[in-house]
């Protein structure tokens, strides 16, 4: 099966299906069992865009020193059981659905920010979506900073520091 970004919005049909397929290898294998399929399912398409990527988990930080540190520990990179990525397709799929929210308090000011490289937001169209579905569902304090070049890990990168000034700016 190829691998594809399954964590983008619109792409349902699919977190639908990896969540079945997940269910299915359940069945035969059991709630922990760690599948490097499932594993290629969901993150194998992270790297495609990463020119001479050094290791297989470049998507995280556009610095290699916390790519090598991040290889090298043993308590990362890790691969889910399947109950583990059923809760996450599970999650994905139900996070951008109206049904299920509960506004209690549309003013809470609310922080978006990501890197303009990560895998998970798609791009800056996805990622503005985002923000206008909190939008939509009532939240009117929503604010977004996208920080150019940056991949998934934006508070490992090497500019980590002006990063935590504007978190600690919004609080």
């Amino acid at each position: 099966m190829k691998c594809c970004n399954i964590f983008e919005l619109g792409n349902i049909k699919k977190l639908y299906m990896f969540k079945k397929i997940t269910k299915i290898m359940k069945i035969f294998k059991g709630d922990k069992y760690r599948s490097n399929f499932i594993q290629n399912l969901a993150f194998g398409s992270y790297n495609k865009n990463i020119k001479n990527a050094k290791s297989k988990n470049s998507w995280i930080c556009s610095n290699n020193e916390t790519v090598e540190s991040y290889d090298n520990d043993e308590l990362c990179g890790f691969i889910f059981t399947l109950n583990g990525f059923e809760n996450l397709f599970r999650l994905m799929k139900e996070i951008y659905q109206k049904d299920g929210w509960t506004l209690n308090k549309k003013d809470l000011p609310i922080l978006f920010i990501a890197g303009s490289n990560e895998t998970v937001i798609i791009d800056e169209e996805k990622w503005n979506e985002s923000q206008e579905f909190l939008k939509k569902i009532g939240y009117s304090n929503v604010t977004g900073k996208l920080y150019k070049n940056l991949r998934d890990g934006i508070l490992n990168e090497k500019n980590k520091q002006q990063i935590y000034e504007d978190i600690i700016n919004f609080i």
